[in-house]
């Protein structure tokens, strides 16, 4: 468990990962030296998505990996041939 959780904190970090880190303690910073709750609250939610690296921020992880709802060919196997009627105007 120590191994894993070492490896995801020192492994993967991209641009904006960095980005969050920054964003984040700039946040906590601002938050400490005015001694407001906005801005601490910011700072914690940016840094918690860079030291995990989850969000949508910098993980990419809004992008759906699977459609959510399959379509008959992928459960299949093979597309069906569908009949179309024209209907024309009298």
């Amino acid at each position: 468990m120590k191994k894993f959780i070492e490896q995801e904190l020192l492994t993967n970090w991209h641009f904006m990962r960095w980005v969050a880190l920054v964003l984040g303690s700039f946040f906590v910073f601002q938050a400490f030296r005015y001694w407001d709750v906005i801005p601490a609250v910011a700072g914690m939610f940016f840094l918690y998505q860079a030291i995990t690296n989850s969000g949508c921020l910098v993980a990419r992880t809004c992008e759906p990996a699977v459609s959510a709802v399959p379509d008959e060919e992928s459960q299949t196997g093979r597309a069906h041939n569908v009949t179309y009627t024209e209907i024309k105007e009298s």
